[in-house]
C-alpha cells in the first residue's frame, strides 16, 4: 500500500462542517512518563499545548503509566486503564482539568488499549503479543474474554470502535502493522491492509465522525487512517525529553465554542429531561450533534426541540452573524 506522505495544508477543511472549523487539539496518554501526565498536543503539527500531573484520588500510589483512554460517548467522561506505582492496574475515570483519576477497580488483564461502543460498552485488548479482546465493567473494572483474533502483532496495539459503522478497528503494530476490523455482534473478523513505512509502536487512535476516519499516534508521529487503511501524515511529535508510547487519543471538540455569555440564543432547561425550549431573535438553522460527532438532528428556526437519548449535545446554531455553539445534557 502506498503511504501518502504529504502533510494536510487542506486539513482544516475537512473537518469543518457549516462554518466552525473544528479543534485538532487531543488529550494524549503514554505508556511510560517519568512525570505522569496528561497531555494536550495539537496533532497537526506536534505542538504540546498543555501539560497536568495526574494522580489517583485517596491512593497512597501514584500513576507509573498509561494503558488505554478512552471518551464515553453519552456521558463525555473520559475513562483511563492506568499502572500505578504498585504495579496494579486500573481503570479510572480523569478529570481533564486537575488530572484526578478516580478509581473504579483492578483490571485482570494487562490491558494495552480501551474504546467505548456506541452503546457504551467498553473494550479492552491485551498486550503482550496476546491475541485476546475482552469486555470491561464500568462499574467494578471485571473484565470478560469474548474474542481471539487470528493474529498478534509484536510491539503494541490499538484499538477503536467506529461509531458510523458499528466495527471494532484494531491495529496491532509490529513490523507487520495489520489493521483489522470486527463485527461485534457476529465476531467476523475482516483483515484490511498491512500499514508499512510508518511508526509502528505504542499505538492510540481515536475515531473521528465528521471526517469518517482515524486519528492515530504511533511512534513520534501522527496519522490519519481511513477505514480502507489509506495512511496520510499529519505531523510529527514536538514534545522535548519524550518518553514512552502512545496509549490514549481523545479529541477536545469543541474546547473554545461554548459561548454561552456572548451568544444572543438562549437554552432551556439545562440539563433536560428531552424537551429543549429555544429563544432568540435571530433567524438560523440548528445541526443537534451528539458526543461522537455525529449530526442527529437538524431544524430551521425551531422554538422547541426533542431528544430522546440521553447523553451529551452540542446544539449549533448557523446564522448571519456567524455560528454559536451550546453545550446541552439530556437526563
Amino acid at each position: 500500500m502506498k503511504v501518502k506522505t504529504t502533510l494536510l495544508t487542506a486539513f482544516a477543511s475537512m473537518l469543518m462542517l457549516s462554518s466552525i472549523s473544528y479543534s485538532q487539539n487531543y488529550y494524549c496518554v503514554r505508556s511510560t512518563d517519568a512525570d505522569a501526565s496528561l497531555l494536550t498536543v495539537d496533532v497537526s503539527n506536534g505542538n504540546l499545548i498543555d501539560s497536568i500531573g495526574v494522580s489517583i484520588v485517596g491512593s497512597m500510589y501514584g500513576v507509573d503509566g498509561f494503558n488505554g483512554m478512552a471518551e464515553h460517548h453519552s456521558t463525555g467522561d473520559i475513562y483511563v486503564a492506568i499502572k500505578d506505582q504498585n504495579g496494579d492496574r486500573q481503570l479510572g475515570i480523569i478529570n481533564p482539568m486537575n488530572g484526578e483519576i478516580t478509581s473504579i477497580g483492578i483490571i485482570d488483564f494487562k490491558c494495552s488499549s480501551i474504546t467505548f461502543d456506541g452503546n457504551g460498552v467498553l473494550y479492552g485488548m491485551a498486550g503482550d503479543d496476546s491475541t485476546a479482546l475482552y469486555t470491561i465493567s464500568t462499574v467494578d473494572a471485571t473484565s470478560n474474554l469474548i474474542y481471539q483474533y487470528s493474529s498478534a502483532g509484536n510491539d503494541g496495539e490499538g484499538i477503536c470502535v467506529n461509531t458510523t459503522d458499528g466495527l471494532l478497528y484494531r491495529y496491532d503494530g509490529g513490523s507487520y502493522g495489520a489493521l483489522t476490523s470486527l463485527d461485534l455482534g457476529t465476531l467476523t473478523e475482516t483483515f484490511i491492509d498491512s500499514l508499512e513505512n510508518i511508526d509502528t509502536w505504542g499505538p492510540g487512535l481515536y475515531y473521528d465522525a465528521f471526517s469518517n476516519d482515524f486519528t492515530m499516534a504511533a511512534g513520534d508521529t501522527y496519522y490519519k487512517i481511513s477505514t480502507t487503511g489509506v495512511v496520510t501524515l499529519l505531523g510529527d511529535v514536538v514534545v522535548h525529553n519524550w518518553d514512552g508510547s502512545f496509549k490514549g487519543l481523545v479529541k477536545i471538540n469543541y474546547a473554545n465554542l461554548n459561548d454561552e455569555n456572548e451568544s444572543p440564543i438562549t437554552v432551556y432547561p439545562n440539563p433536560s429531561s428531552g424537551n429543549v425550549a429555544i429563544e432568540t431573535d435571530m433567524n438560523y438553522s440548528l445541526d443537534v450533534v451528539n458526543i461522537s460527532g455525529q449530526v442527529v438532528q437538524s431544524h430551521n428556526n425551531a422554538k422547541n426541540i426533542s431528544i430522546e437519548t440521553p447523553g451529551v449535545y452540542f446544539l449549533r446554531f448557523t446564522g448571519e452573524n456567524g455560528t454559536s455553539v451550546k453545550k446541552i445534557v439530556i437526563k
